[in-house]
Protein backbone atom coordinates (compact mmCIF):
# COMPACT_ATOMS: atom_id res chain seq x y z
CA UNK A 1 0.00 0.00 0.00
CA UNK A 2 1.50 3.34 -1.05
CA UNK A 3 1.62 6.38 1.24
CA UNK A 4 -1.17 8.00 -0.80
CA UNK A 5 -3.30 4.86 -0.52
CA UNK A 6 -2.60 4.74 3.19
CA UNK A 7 -3.75 8.33 3.58
CA UNK A 8 -6.97 7.66 1.68
CA UNK A 9 -7.70 4.44 3.57
CA UNK A 10 -6.60 5.52 7.03
CA UNK A 11 -9.03 6.16 9.82
CA UNK A 12 -8.73 9.09 12.20
CA UNK A 13 -7.64 6.92 15.10
CA UNK A 14 -7.40 10.01 17.30
CA UNK A 15 -11.14 10.73 17.12
CA UNK A 16 -12.22 7.11 16.78
CA UNK A 17 -10.23 5.53 19.62
CA UNK A 18 -7.91 7.91 21.46
CA UNK A 19 -10.45 10.56 22.41
CA UNK A 20 -12.28 7.97 24.54
CA UNK A 21 -10.65 4.73 25.65
CA UNK A 22 -12.44 1.78 24.01
CA UNK A 23 -10.35 -1.43 23.98
CA UNK A 24 -12.99 -3.66 22.38
CA UNK A 25 -13.51 -1.25 19.51
CA UNK A 26 -9.74 -0.82 19.18
CA UNK A 27 -9.25 -4.58 18.81
CA UNK A 28 -11.89 -4.69 16.09
CA UNK A 29 -10.59 -1.65 14.19
CA UNK A 30 -6.89 -2.53 14.33
CA UNK A 31 -7.44 -6.17 13.40
CA UNK A 32 -9.60 -5.14 10.44
CA UNK A 33 -6.83 -2.82 9.28
CA UNK A 34 -4.29 -5.59 9.82
CA UNK A 35 -6.25 -7.95 7.60
CA UNK A 36 -6.52 -5.33 4.83
CA UNK A 37 -2.83 -4.45 4.76
CA UNK A 38 -0.59 -6.40 2.39
CA UNK A 39 2.67 -4.92 3.67
CA UNK A 40 4.54 -6.89 6.36
CA UNK A 41 6.02 -3.80 8.03
CA UNK A 42 2.65 -2.04 8.12
CA UNK A 43 1.07 -5.15 9.64
CA UNK A 44 3.70 -5.16 12.38
CA UNK A 45 3.13 -1.45 13.05
CA UNK A 46 -0.63 -2.09 13.47
CA UNK A 47 0.02 -4.96 15.89
CA UNK A 48 2.46 -2.77 17.86
CA UNK A 49 -0.20 -0.08 18.08
CA UNK A 50 -2.89 -2.48 19.26
CA UNK A 51 -0.61 -3.90 21.97
CA UNK A 52 0.25 -0.40 23.19
CA UNK A 53 -3.35 0.83 23.08
CA UNK A 54 -4.38 -1.69 25.71
CA UNK A 55 -1.83 -0.19 28.16
CA UNK A 56 -2.33 3.58 27.80
CA UNK A 57 -5.55 4.38 29.63
CA UNK A 58 -3.81 6.67 32.14
CA UNK A 59 -1.95 8.44 29.32
CA UNK A 60 -4.84 8.76 26.90
CA UNK A 61 -4.62 12.55 26.50
CA UNK A 62 -0.97 12.30 25.44
CA UNK A 63 -1.66 9.48 22.97
CA UNK A 64 -4.62 11.40 21.55
CA UNK A 65 -2.28 14.30 20.81
CA UNK A 66 0.35 11.97 19.33
CA UNK A 67 -2.25 10.21 17.15
CA UNK A 68 -3.36 13.55 15.69
CA UNK A 69 0.26 14.39 14.81
CA UNK A 70 0.73 11.00 13.11
CA UNK A 71 -2.43 11.57 11.08
CA UNK A 72 -1.17 14.98 9.95
CA UNK A 73 2.15 13.39 9.00
CA UNK A 74 0.38 10.76 6.91
CA UNK A 75 -1.60 13.43 5.05
CA UNK A 76 1.10 16.06 4.62
CA UNK A 77 4.64 14.62 4.86
CA UNK A 78 5.80 13.33 1.49
CA UNK A 79 9.04 11.64 2.55
CA UNK A 80 9.53 8.07 3.76
CA UNK A 81 7.83 7.13 7.05
CA UNK A 82 10.21 4.92 9.05
CA UNK A 83 7.38 3.99 11.44
CA UNK A 84 4.95 2.83 8.73
CA UNK A 85 2.12 4.85 10.29
CA UNK A 86 3.22 4.28 13.89
CA UNK A 87 6.72 4.44 15.43
CA UNK A 88 10.25 3.43 14.47
CA UNK A 89 11.56 3.75 18.05
CA UNK A 90 10.07 2.37 21.24
CA UNK A 91 9.45 4.46 24.37
CA UNK A 92 8.85 2.43 27.51
CA UNK A 93 7.72 5.31 29.81
CA UNK A 94 4.70 6.00 27.58
CA UNK A 95 4.08 2.42 26.39
CA UNK A 96 5.11 2.74 22.75
CA UNK A 97 6.47 -0.25 20.84
CA UNK A 98 8.62 0.53 17.80
CA UNK A 99 10.45 -1.40 15.13
CA UNK A 100 13.57 -0.75 17.22
CA UNK A 101 13.88 -1.42 20.95
CA UNK A 102 15.22 1.70 22.68
CA UNK A 103 15.95 0.01 26.02
CA UNK A 104 17.86 -2.82 24.35
CA UNK A 105 19.87 -0.35 22.30
CA UNK A 106 20.81 1.67 25.38
CA UNK A 107 21.91 -1.49 27.19
CA UNK A 108 23.69 -3.03 24.20
CA UNK A 109 25.66 0.14 23.52
CA UNK A 110 26.30 0.75 27.24
CA UNK A 111 25.26 4.34 26.66
CA UNK A 112 25.15 5.31 30.32
CA UNK A 113 28.90 4.66 30.49
CA UNK A 114 29.55 7.23 27.76
CA UNK A 115 26.88 9.92 28.27
CA UNK A 116 26.72 10.18 32.08
CA UNK A 117 26.97 13.84 33.04
CA UNK A 118 27.86 14.87 29.47
CA UNK A 119 26.46 17.29 26.88
CA UNK A 120 25.09 15.19 24.02
CA UNK A 121 23.93 15.78 20.44
CA UNK A 122 21.63 13.22 18.79
CA UNK A 123 21.80 13.50 14.99
CA UNK A 124 18.58 12.36 13.32
CA UNK A 125 16.75 11.85 16.61
CA UNK A 126 13.55 10.54 14.93
CA UNK A 127 10.77 10.94 17.55
CA UNK A 128 13.39 11.61 20.23
CA UNK A 129 12.57 8.53 22.27
CA UNK A 130 16.17 7.38 22.72
CA UNK A 131 17.22 10.91 23.68
CA UNK A 132 14.36 11.11 26.19
CA UNK A 133 15.25 7.77 27.78
CA UNK A 134 18.92 8.66 28.25
CA UNK A 135 18.20 12.25 29.34
CA UNK A 136 18.34 11.39 33.08
CA UNK A 137 21.90 10.15 32.51
CA UNK A 138 23.08 13.30 30.66
CA UNK A 139 23.85 16.83 31.70
CA UNK A 140 21.98 18.05 28.61
CA UNK A 141 20.93 16.43 25.35
CA UNK A 142 19.84 18.05 22.10
CA UNK A 143 18.35 16.29 19.10
CA UNK A 144 17.08 17.22 15.67
CA UNK A 145 15.39 15.48 12.77
CA UNK A 146 14.34 16.37 9.23
CA UNK A 147 10.75 15.25 9.95
CA UNK A 148 8.93 18.12 11.74
CA UNK A 149 6.03 15.88 12.75
CA UNK A 150 8.33 13.55 14.67
CA UNK A 151 9.90 16.55 16.39
CA UNK A 152 6.41 17.67 17.39
CA UNK A 153 5.86 14.21 18.91
CA UNK A 154 9.24 14.43 20.66
CA UNK A 155 8.36 17.75 22.26
CA UNK A 156 4.93 16.47 23.36
CA UNK A 157 6.53 13.49 25.08
CA UNK A 158 9.35 15.58 26.54
CA UNK A 159 6.85 17.98 28.10
CA UNK A 160 4.61 15.17 29.34
CA UNK A 161 7.55 13.46 31.08
CA UNK A 162 8.98 16.81 32.28
CA UNK A 163 12.41 16.27 30.72
CA UNK A 164 13.94 19.67 31.44
CA UNK A 165 17.41 18.95 30.05
CA UNK A 166 16.27 18.02 26.52
CA UNK A 167 15.92 20.27 23.47
CA UNK A 168 14.49 19.22 20.10
CA UNK A 169 14.18 21.04 16.81
CA UNK A 170 13.43 20.24 13.17
CA UNK A 171 16.19 20.53 10.59
CA UNK A 172 18.87 18.74 8.59
CA UNK A 173 22.50 18.12 9.47
CA UNK A 174 23.50 19.96 6.30
CA UNK A 175 21.76 23.08 7.70
CA UNK A 176 22.99 22.54 11.25
CA UNK A 177 25.09 25.51 12.41
CA UNK A 178 25.78 26.12 16.07
CA UNK A 179 28.63 27.68 17.96
CA UNK A 180 29.01 25.11 20.73
CA UNK A 181 30.52 21.66 20.67
CA UNK A 182 29.33 18.55 22.53
CA UNK A 183 31.15 16.04 24.67
CA UNK A 184 29.32 13.18 22.94
CA UNK A 185 27.73 13.08 19.48
CA UNK A 186 25.39 10.22 18.57
CA UNK A 187 25.52 9.14 14.93
CA UNK A 188 23.09 6.24 14.83
CA UNK A 189 22.62 5.12 11.19
CA UNK A 190 22.56 8.70 9.94
CA UNK A 191 25.76 8.83 7.87
CA UNK A 192 23.41 7.92 4.99
CA UNK A 193 19.66 7.50 5.08
CA UNK A 194 17.11 5.12 3.58
CA UNK A 195 14.88 8.05 2.58
CA UNK A 196 17.77 9.49 0.47
CA UNK A 197 17.40 12.90 2.12
CA UNK A 198 21.09 12.96 3.07
CA UNK A 199 22.80 15.30 0.62
CA UNK A 200 26.40 15.44 1.90
CA UNK A 201 29.08 12.86 1.18
CA UNK A 202 30.13 10.39 3.87
CA UNK A 203 33.44 12.21 4.26
CA UNK A 204 31.70 15.59 4.61
CA UNK A 205 29.35 14.06 7.16
CA UNK A 206 32.12 12.84 9.49
CA UNK A 207 34.14 16.02 9.00
CA UNK A 208 31.12 17.99 10.24
CA UNK A 209 30.61 15.55 13.12
CA UNK A 210 34.23 16.18 14.12
CA UNK A 211 33.57 19.91 14.15
CA UNK A 212 30.88 19.48 16.79
CA UNK A 213 32.69 16.99 19.03
CA UNK A 214 34.65 18.76 21.76
CA UNK A 215 38.38 18.13 22.18
CA UNK A 216 38.87 14.56 23.42
CA UNK A 217 35.12 14.03 23.02
CA UNK A 218 33.37 10.97 21.60
CA UNK A 219 31.42 10.09 18.50
CA UNK A 220 29.25 7.01 19.08
CA UNK A 221 28.59 5.39 15.71
CA UNK A 222 26.01 2.81 14.63
CA UNK A 223 25.92 1.31 11.14
CA UNK A 224 22.92 0.32 9.11
CA UNK A 225 21.74 -3.29 9.03
CA UNK A 226 24.09 -5.59 7.06
CA UNK A 227 21.21 -6.31 4.67
CA UNK A 228 21.18 -2.60 3.72
CA UNK A 229 24.86 -1.66 4.14
CA UNK A 230 27.24 -4.33 2.85
CA UNK A 231 30.60 -5.09 4.43
CA UNK A 232 32.31 -3.34 1.52
CA UNK A 233 30.15 -0.25 1.99
CA UNK A 234 30.71 -0.27 5.75
CA UNK A 235 34.47 -0.55 5.19
CA UNK A 236 34.34 2.65 3.12
CA UNK A 237 32.24 4.39 5.81
CA UNK A 238 34.73 3.46 8.53
CA UNK A 239 37.66 4.61 6.41
CA UNK A 240 36.02 8.04 6.16
CA UNK A 241 35.29 8.06 9.89
CA UNK A 242 38.92 7.23 10.75
CA UNK A 243 40.16 10.38 9.03
CA UNK A 244 38.72 12.37 11.94
CA UNK A 245 38.35 9.89 14.82
CA UNK A 246 40.25 7.03 16.42
CA UNK A 247 38.07 3.95 16.86
CA UNK A 248 38.68 2.81 20.44
CA UNK A 249 36.36 -0.20 20.26
CA UNK A 250 33.74 -1.71 17.97
CA UNK A 251 31.45 -4.72 18.01
CA UNK A 252 28.27 -6.14 16.49
CA UNK A 253 25.07 -5.44 18.41
CA UNK A 254 23.13 -8.51 19.52
CA UNK A 255 20.26 -7.14 21.64
CA UNK A 256 16.82 -5.94 20.67
CA UNK A 257 14.74 -6.61 17.58
CA UNK A 258 15.84 -7.86 14.18
CA UNK A 259 16.06 -4.19 13.25
CA UNK A 260 18.67 -3.71 15.97
CA UNK A 261 20.80 -6.85 15.74
CA UNK A 262 23.87 -7.20 13.54
CA UNK A 263 24.66 -3.51 13.26
CA UNK A 264 28.20 -2.39 14.01
CA UNK A 265 28.64 -0.07 17.00
CA UNK A 266 31.86 1.92 17.44
CA UNK A 267 33.23 4.19 20.16
CA UNK A 268 35.28 6.86 18.42
CA UNK A 269 37.56 9.46 20.02
CA UNK A 270 38.18 12.79 18.28
CA UNK A 271 41.73 13.03 16.98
Amino acid sequence: MSKQEQARASKNYSELLYKTFNPLKACSVFLQDFSKSKDKAQKQAILNRLKDYLRIRKQLSLHYEIARILEAQLREYTSYDYGEGYFYQSCRPIHITGFRNTEARIAGMQLEKYVAGKTVLDIGTNAGFLAIEIAPMCNKIEGFDINPYLIEVANCVKNFLKCDNVEFWAGTFEEFNREQSYEVVLSFANHSTYDHNTRQSTDDYFQKCCRYVSNEGLLLFESHLPSYETQEQLKHVLECLKKYFTIEASYALTRGTRGDQGRTFAICRKR
